[in-house]
């Protein structure tokens, strides 16, 4: 009794000239584990046309994969240089806004010295009085704040 799994078709469809063969020594039994087709007058040549054919396959469905990750490194080389562009832009805002505070600090520092430099002056009672003043108007006004955020 023919065997419904045949060996050497590459999808497992055959062709009417394999399934009419039936009576010819085509069918070979291995004590009912395994059945083998085998055509007896052209046996190796189908299955040297079935192992290019897988072969083919195999090569195609490789060619493909190949050029899909080759799109895919595309991608990520894209995407590299593209944070590349960011980072190098990043960083030259940063220098710049490290310079900015680097000159805010040395400004700050001379107008302390100077204000310092004008109280020490025995003449400048004025400043002492200038000095309070805006200290009670930030009072002020942080209290007025802090009444109106309560109510």
């Amino acid at each position: 009794m023919p065997s419904p799994h045949y060996r050497g078709h590459s999808n497992g469809s055959s062709t009417s000239n394999n399934h009419n063969n039936h009576n010819s020594s085509s069918y070979q039994s291995l004590n009912g584990s395994d059945k083998m087709y085998r055509n007896s007058s052209n046996g190796s040549g189908n299955r040297d046309r079935v192992e290019e054919t897988n072969l083919t396959l195999m090569e195609l469905e490789n060619n493909q994969r190949w050029a899909e990750l080759g799109e895919q490194v595309d991608l990520l080389k894209e995407l590299s240089k593209d944070i590349n562009a960011e980072v190098k832009s990043q960083n030259r805002m940063l220098d710049g806004m490290s310079d900015a505070f680097g000159s805010t600090t040395e400004l700050f520092k001379s107008t302390i010295g100077k204000l310092g430099v004008m109280l020490t002056n025995p003449s400048s009672k004025h400043m002492y009085y200038l000095m309070g003043f805006i200290i009670f108007v930030f009072l002020v006004v942080y209290f007025m704040m802090n009444r109106k955020s309560s109510s």
